[in-house]
Order: structure tokens, then C-alpha cells, then sequence
């Protein structure tokens, strides 16, 4: 499917309910299949291989070729990309938690996408005073439970996907970042220090139970379109979601 500028295609999949009747593992490359064997329990294996044998499968859809051919790198600050086949065009960006998947595509804009099981059991307030800004901070402090850990998620989740698309350190990207205002949008536009525009969008898959967020480079007030795919075990279930201006 080829995508316009501004559109972006995202992948949700239940990786438990992934056919494991065939051997997953023989797209993936003689490093893949070490690391999923470097897990101590199956259920970690099971899952490696599966998430890997999906990246591969959406890829090589997009791509037109066998999944087992994609070779992988990384760029400078180690998001994964595709080294071959060479498709300067081609951004895309992988997150997983809990049971789900999370796969963004889109034709040039780089992007980031996150998703994150929601736990209250998380100590929310040592990795706030660590990874957010004051203002998020004092945003967190001032809700009220279960409201707090529903927004320290959606937070998380938005600084993780413009790290991701923005090409940050991960531990000063989280550090320098401002998201406070997003507690409440679905969408901000925010810019860097080195001026460049991120638009983030919240909430992107339907995943009850978890925290999403996508990221990409775009221009201001410029209208984005998703296409969701939603897949469970055989069925795909397609729809479109819209973000007007911030």
C-alpha cells in the first residue's frame, strides 16, 4: 500500500495469538535466532521470535521482497532500520509490552511509536523525579488516583515516541523533554531544542489496558491519517483515525 505525506500505517497484533504451527524462526538471521535463544524461559523465546517474524513479515510487505532477506542496522543513536534492501523513503519504528505489538510505517517522515501496559504497581514517582520535567511533575502530583497513573503512562509513552522519531539519547531525550500540556490532547506539536517540529499523537491503537503514542517530524499544523490495522490471530481488522491541527 503506498502511502501520501502525512499518513502513516500502524500495526497492533496479539502476539499470543500469533500462528506458531509453522517455524516462525525461518526468516529470522543467525543473530536473531541466537538472541531468542539466549532467553531463559520459552515463553520469552516464543514471544522474540514471534515479535522478530512479525517485523520482518510487515517489512517485507512493504517492501516487496522475502522477509528472510531484510538485513538490519542501526543509526546513530540505535534505532533499528533497514539496511537492506536500501529504500531511503522507508521509516518505520517497533515498540511491544505485555501481550501487544505496536509496528509504524510510513513512507518518509521518521516516527516513533510506544506502547506500554499499564501497571499501577509501578513506582511512579522515583521515575518521575528522574525522567520528568518539574512541570510534569507538579501535573502528576495534582490528580488524583487511579487519574495520576492513567497520565504518568500517557506522558511516558509521548516522550518515548518523540525520542524514537526525533533520534535522542533515550536517557537526556526523556530528561529534556516537556510534555505537560498532552495530558489532555490527543495531539501537540512540540519543538526541540534544535528546532525541528514533533507531532505527537496519544492513544493510537485500541488497547485497553495499555498507553500509546506516536511521534513523527512534520510540519506544523499539518493534518495526519492513520491506518490502523488491528490483528487477532487470523482476522484484520482495518480502520482510519485522523488527527486535525494541534
Amino acid at each position: 500500500m503506498k502511502l501520501d505525506k502525512n499518513e502513516i500505517s500502524v500495526w497492533q497484533v496479539d502476539i499470543d495469538k500469533v500462528d506458531t504451527s509453522g517455524d516462525l524462526s525461518e526468516t529470522l538471521s543467525d543473530d536473531e535466532i541466537q538472541r531468542a535463544y539466549s532467553f531463559r524461559f520459552a515463553a520469552d523465546r516464543k514471544r522474540f521470535i514471534a515479535r522478530r517474524a512479525i517485523l520482518r513479515t510487515l517489512l517485507g510487505r512493504y517492501l516487496s521482497v522475502d522477509p528472510a532477506e531484510i538485513r538490519f542496522s542501526e543509526n546513530s543513536s540505535g534505532k533499528p532500520q533497514v539496511a537492506f534492501p536500501q529504500q531511503p523513503g522507508l521509516r518505520f519504528s517497533l515498540s511491544h509490552s505485555g501481550n501487544l505489538l505496536a509496528f509504524a510505517h510510513s513512507p518518509d517522515p521518521e516516527i516513533g511509536i510506544d506502547i506500554e501496559k499499564i501497571d499501577s504497581a509501578t513506582d511512579l514517582e522515583d521515575v518521575a523525579k528522574t525522567y520528568f520535567s518539574p512541570a510534569e511533575q507538579t501535573m502528576l502530583d495534582d490528580l488524583p488516583e487511579p487519574a495520576r497513573v492513567q497520565a504518568f503512562f500517557r506522558i511516558w509513552t509521548l516522550k518515548e515516541a518523540v525520542v524514537k522519531a526525533s533520534e535522542l539519547n533515550l536517557e537526556d531525550g526523556l530528561r529534556s523533554l516537556n510534555l505537560a500540556d498532552a495530558h489532555n490532547s490527543s495531539r501537540i506539536d512540540t519543538i526541540l531544542g534544535d528546532g525541528r517540529v514533533v507531532s505527537c499523537l496519544s492513544g493510537v491503537l485500541d488497547a485497553p489496558g495499555y498507553a500509546s503514542a506516536l511521534a513523527m517530524s512534520a510540519q506544523p499544523n499539518a493534518p495526519i491519517t492513520l491506518h490502523r490495522y488491528l490483528v487477532n490471530g487470523d482476522k484484520v481488522i482495518e480502520s482510519f483515525k485522523n488527527y486535525p491541527p494541534a
